[in-house]
C-alpha cells in the first residue's frame, strides 16, 4: 500500500562549482527513501524548476546531479535548482543551491625565498 510520500534526507543541498567546471563534471546527489517498503526501489527523480538553460542533469535512479550544458557562469554565481522526487503516487521537493566560483588561476608565492 502506497500512503506515504516519499522524503529528501535533506531539506536542501548546497554545494559549489568552478566556474571553469567541464562537461560531466559530477556536482552533488540528492537522495531520498520512502516508508513504503514496495516504492523504496521505484523512486523518480527530476529538477523541476531553475534549470532553464538546461546547465545541469539529473539521473532519474541515482539522483547525481552533473553539469551537461557549458555556458559562461561569469554572469551567473548561484542557481537554485528545484528538485523533485516521486513515488509515482506522491511527489517531494528540495532545493539545491550551486555557487559558481571564480577558477583559482595563480600559483600561490611566498615572499621570501629562504626560511
Amino acid at each position: 500500500m502506497n500512503d506515504n510520500p516519499p522524503k529528501f534526507e535533506q531539506p536542501s543541498y548546497s554545494c559549489v562549482l568552478s566556474e571553469h567546471a567541464s562537461r560531466g563534471q559530477f556536482v552533488t546527489v540528492v537522495s531520498a527513501s520512502d516508508p513504503d517498503y514496495v516504492d523504496h526501489d521505484n523512486l523518480i527523480y527530476t529538477i523541476a524548476q531553475g534549470n532553464e538553460l538546461q546547465t545541469y542533469t539529473i539521473h532519474p535512479v541515482t539522483g547525481i546531479i552533473t553539469l551537461v550544458n557549458m555556458q559562461n557562469f561569469a554572469e551567473k554565481h548561484l542557481t537554485v535548482l528545484n528538485v523533485s522526487v516521486t513515488d509515482g503516487v506522491y511527489t517531494s521537493f528540495t532545493r539545491v543551491k550551486i555557487n559558481i566560483l571564480p577558477a583559482n588561476l595563480h600559483n600561490p608565492v611566498f615572499p621570501h625565498q629562504m626560511y
